[in-house]
């Protein structure tokens, strides 16, 4: 089976890092999704997202100010 990714980028939303922290163990409780981000855009997020195999070309014009779901 092949691995798909999907994102949601909302520019200019924030959201605290313990309720995104919650919403992706939640999503990972969904049948079928064995991996689920909910993060502020930063430098640090992105290449952490990329490490875990979840990057997608429109990371790249996420920013600190993004949520990305």
């Amino acid at each position: 089976m092949g691995i798909a990714v999907a994102v949601d980028i909302r520019h200019g939303r924030w959201a605290d890092s313990a309720k995104l922290l919650a919403a992706a163990r939640a999503a990972e409780q969904v049948v079928g999704v064995d991996q689920a981000a909910c993060f502020m855009a930063t430098g640090a997020n992105v290449q952490d997202a990329k490490g875990r195999g979840l990057w997608v070309a429109e990371l790249a014009d996420a920013g600190p100010d993004d949520l990305v779901i």
